[in-house]
């Protein structure tokens, strides 16, 4: 996942830089974009925007359901 902390603190421009299946991707993205606010990068006394890339891993439990 990608994704850009602004000046205000702000989660903004969110993606998958490498998916694995839709509905995984979007779980990620709806867990990224539900994430509050943080506090904004500063460089020189000011607020700046500052870009993220971090990795989310998913386990499955391993059942397998019996379809017969």
């Amino acid at each position: 996942m990608s994704f850009i902390i602004n000046e205000e603190g702000k989660l903004t421009n969110a993606k998958v830089i490498r998916g694995v299946e839709t509905s995984l991707d979007k779980e990620a993205l709806r867990v990224i974009n539900g994430l509050k606010d943080w506090s904004p990068g500063m460089a020189g006394g000011k607020a700046v925007k500052v870009s993220y890339t971090i990795p989310i891993q998913f386990a499955l439990d391993g059942k397998k359901e019996n379809k017969s």
